[in-house]
């Protein structure tokens, strides 16, 4: 799901999530990500999308970061732009 819970988040090909219990496990071409929770926590795996895009949001002036997929990025001017 997406950060605001509605809509569900495509995980792109060669990206493999893996839910065991409170272990989730996201492997893909740049590395792998594993994360132990709390027995009593129930996780979503749109949980784990939200997670990976928090650690790199994506920044208004590159446009870099995680985004998630058919986003759009309010891009801003950078210092030059304000002539």
């Amino acid at each position: 799901m997406s950060r605001i819970g509605r809509k569900p988040v495509p995980v792109p090909n060669g990206v493999t999530v893996t839910v065991n219990g409170p272990a989730i496990t996201v492997k893909g071409p740049k590395g792998e990500l594993s994360r132990k929770l709390h027995p009593d926590m129930q996780v979503k795996v749109g949980q784990v999308a939200a997670e990976i895009r928090a650690l790199r949001k994506p920044e208004p002036y590159k446009g870099k970061g995680v985004k998630y997929q058919g986003e759009q990025i309010r891009r801003k001017a950078g210092k030059a732009g304000g002539k």
